[in-house]
C-alpha cells in the first residue's frame, strides 16, 4: 500500500516538474519574442 503511493507520489512530482519546466521555457521564449518585437518597433 505505502509502496504504491510512493510511486504515485513519485510520478505526481517528476509531472509537476515538467509542466513546471514546460512553462518557464514557454515564458522565456514569450520574453524573447516581446524582446524582438521592441527591436522592430523601436530601430
Amino acid at each position: 500500500m505505502y509502496k504504491r503511493l510512493e510511486i504515485k507520489g513519485f510520478i505526481v512530482s517528476y509531472i509537476a516538474e515538467s509542466v513546471k519546466n514546460c512553462i518557464e521555457k514557454v515564458q522565456q521564449e514569450n520574453r524573447e519574442l516581446t524582446q524582438v518585437k521592441k527591436n522592430e518597433l523601436d530601430p
